[in-house]
C-alpha cells in the first residue's frame, strides 16, 4: 500500500485531524552497479587465512585428509582450485581424486589432500584448515 492511500483512507474515514507527514524522497537507484572485486582478500587488504606449517607427507602414507566430495571429477578438480585459491600454501600438497559409491546417492568423488604417516599428522592438518574449508576428516588410505 502507497502513502498515499493510506493518508487519502485515513482522511475520508475521519481517522486522522493532522495531516500526515510528507514521505521522504528516495534518490533514484544507480544507473550503474558497483564494481565487483575480483582480487583475492590479500589483494584487497583483507588478510588471507594462515594455514599451519604442514605435517611431513610420506608418498604412501597411511591417512590422507578428505576435504570434500563431488558428483564429478571435474567439479572435484574445480573445488580442489578453489581451496588452493584460499589457503596457497596448499599447492604443495598432492589432490587425490577417488570415486566411492554412495547408497541410495549414486558415484561420488572424494577429494583428498596428501598422504600423512599417522591419524594424528592428518587430524593436525585438519585442525589448520578449518579457517579455510568448513569440512576435513581424516580418512585412512586403503591401497
Amino acid at each position: 500500500m502507497s502513502y498515499s492511500f493510506l493518508y487519502t483512507a485515513a482522511t475520508l474515514l475521519g481517522l486522522s485531524s493532522q495531516p500526515l507527514p510528507t514521505p521522504p524522497v528516495l534518490a533514484p537507484p544507480s544507473p550503474t552497479p558497483p564494481a565487483v572485486a575480483t582480487a583475492r582478500p590479500a589483494e584487497r587488504g583483507g588478510v588471507m587465512p594462515v594455514v599451519a606449517p604442514l605435517p611431513a607427507q610420506t608418498p604412501s602414507g597411511g591417512f590422507t585428509a578428505h576435504v570434500a566430495s563431488y558428483k564429478t571429477e571435474a567439479a572435484a578438480h574445480t573445488g580442489w582450485a578453489q581451496i588452493r585459491g584460499q589457503a596457497p600454501d596448499l599447492g604443495s600438497l598432492d589432490p587425490h581424486f577417488l570415486p566411492v559409491e554412495v547408497p541410495d546417492k549414486g558415484t561420488w568423488v572424494r577429494l583428498t589432500a596428501g598422504r600423512f604417516a599417522t591419524r594424528a599428522d592428518a587430524v593436525g592438518f585438519c585442525a589448520s584448515l578449518k579457517a579455510v574449508v568448513p569440512y576435513c576428516r581424516p580418512l585412512e588410505v586403503k591401497e
